[in-house]
């Protein structure tokens, strides 16, 4: 079973999860966040990307090497309990040398951003990271942070880079930074014939994780190549995927024995610029 969006997740996504499982039916997963179901004792789930509890890895590369900040500051929204504690927990456990990290909360039933922004321009803070996961109160948060006199780097992750983000925010949106799982195939320069294939066939540039699809059905074909359907047993397809690495377009496609992703794989960074998400490139090659 090959899923692009959404992936499984709460209620029924669960239920399919296990009825699968069950049948040791391979799942492909593309497109999935932070809300997809627990993968312990699975055998036959194929995550092709790293959650968004994992994104944060990209930002703190970003604050120790490509743009170094002496001071971070986290803002944890408990609207999010998820979410906020992953990254503010990556960050507040990361030695970042030469750099400090502190962490201001705001309150699931609070509506403002302000003191906290108040208390990131007051510490000096030369880089914001919104812990959460609503593109309206990551709005919040970057608007907040512009009517303070903030003018150093506003980041966050995945689910954040939304229409409600960019439309909510608008000018304070300017010059943040995000980290997503999906690559923009238009940017990339091992897309292009991708990209010209994907324009010719639908008239318009590749959708949001078109590329990843892709490479997800390039993965599949090619553990198929080594398996038998008539011979081998009904789980041993997946099995395949976990043992196969596959050349991607948009990176190499293999996994840990935890049937991970390799940490640190398949983050890309964008960049809001007039108002439209920009893309940087991969986190460790900008």
């Amino acid at each position: 079973m090959f899923r692009r969006r959404g992936g499984p997740g709460a209620g029924r996504g669960k239920r399919e999860l296990r009825r699968y499982e069950n049948a040791r039916l391979a799942q492909v997963v593309v497109a999935a966040g932070s809300t997809t179901a627990d993968r312990a004792g699975t055998k036959s789930l194929c995550v092709t990307r790293p959650f968004d509890d994992s994104l944060s890895i990209a930002l703190i590369r970003y604050v120790a090497q490509v743009r170094p900040a002496r001071r971070v500051v986290v803002v944890e929204d408990r609207a999010d309990p998820r979410s906020n504690w992953s990254i503010m927990y990556r960050f507040r456990d990361t030695v970042i040398e030469g750099t400090e990290v502190t962490v201001h909360t705001v309150g699931a039933d609070t509506a403002t951003f302000a003191l906290a922004a108040h208390a990131a321009v007051a510490a000096g803070a030369d880089a914001v990271v919104y812990a959460g996961s609503s593109p309206g109160r990551g709005a919040r948060c970057a608007t907040a942070l512009a009517d303070a006199g903030f003018t150093g780097t506003g980041m966050s992750v995945g689910p954040v880079l939304a229409p409600a983000f960019l439309r909510g925010a608008g000018r304070a949106a300017e010059g943040w930074v995000f980290a997503q799982a999906y690559t923009d195939p238009a940017a990339l320069p091992a897309a292009k014939a991708f990209t010209a294939a994907y324009r010719k066939r639908f008239g318009t540039a590749p959708a949001g994780w078109s590329a990843e699809a892709y490479d997800a059905v390039g993965l599949i074909a090619r553990a198929a190549r080594y398996t038998s359907a008539a011979g081998a047993e009904r789980g041993g397809v997946a099995q395949r995927l976990f043992r196969t690495s596959h050349p991607g377009i948009t990176r190499t496609l293999s996994f840990h024995s935890t049937h991970q992703v390799p940490t640190g794989t398949g983050m890309f960074l964008y960049r809001v610029r007039s108002g439209r998400a920009r893309f940087l490139g991969l986190c460790t090659e900008v």
